[in-house]
């Protein structure tokens, strides 16, 4: 323990002693303030940094408005049921498919029996909750009033 010691200055280990206070001039603190170290940086870095926190922010803020959000979807399952057993059922189910809207995708179909040799078109759709009403659609599809008599929703989920 004493070899570390001997390493210190004569001015240095006087200070070790106890009861000893460390006599200092004014010349001396600024000299001790032009060489002193400092490990977090001095305030002509601080600007530095500053600049380049706030080019890291803007080029974060542009990275994610180039991104695309997620909108929230919804897949839904409609029952189409023809006014009688004569309507052509491909052609329903080609009407139907014919209603195109941003945020709409027509999905699998399959016609069900109902009775007495009638059946219902069951056809999946998934919509951007964002950019389709579900009223709206129903409506358009309805439009089709010669081919369809009803629309039912058979099933809807959030995805």
């Amino acid at each position: 323990w004493l070899s570390p010691l001997s390493a210190v200055a004569e001015p240095g280990r006087s200070s070790f002693r106890a009861g000893a206070v460390p006599t200092s001039t004014s010349t001396s603190t600024t000299a001790a303030k032009k060489d002193k170290f400092y490990l977090l940086g001095d305030d002509e870095d601080d600007e530095e940094y500053e600049k380049q926190l706030q080019e890291r922010v803007a080029a974060a803020k542009a990275a994610k408005a180039g991104k695309r959000k997620y909108n929230p979807s919804s897949a839904i399952l409609f029952d189409v049921k023809p006014w009688d057993d004569e309507i052509d059922m491909k052609l329903l189910e080609k009407s139907v498919r014919s209603v195109a809207m941003d945020g709409l995708l027509w999905g699998a179909s399959k016609l069900v029996p109902v009775e007495n040799g009638m059946k219902k078109l069951q056809i999946n759709a998934v919509v951007d909750d964002e950019l389709v009403c579900v009223m709206e659609l129903e409506d358009k599809v309805l439009a089709f009033e010669d081919f369809i008599q009803s629309m039912d929703i058979a099933g809807f989920s959030r995805l």
